[in-house]
């Protein structure tokens, strides 16, 4: 059997499991550079809670969540990275 899914670590410690996660929709796995990202997920309905799962392992808590144009848009300032930066993400809706 294959072992599918997202499994992030730090170090020896697994942070995040996809295979446990539950009850959430994955949107997607994105590049997100230093500069300002707005995702934005249109076709999706709103009332979700929102999850992002950084590549690095670590809890960044600058991103920001808002429904405000009727549809899940996830906001990545520019304040939230270091200069240069370039992380991978995953995105959900739980």
């Amino acid at each position: 059997m294959t072992d599918r899914g997202l499994k992030i670590r730090r170090g020896a410690v697994v942070v995040f499991d996809s295979r446990r996660a539950a009850g959430g929709v994955c949107l997607g796995m994105f590049r997100v550079p230093g500069a300002q990202t707005v995702l934005s997920f249109p076709y999706m309905p709103r009332g979700g809670t929102p999850i992002v799962v950084y590549s690095d392992g670590s809890m960044h808590s600058n991103w920001l969540y808002d429904e405000a144009m009727g549809y899940p848009r996830f906001i990545f300032p520019a304040v939230a990275m270091s200069a240069g930066a370039t992380y991978t993400v995953g995105v959900y809706l739980k």
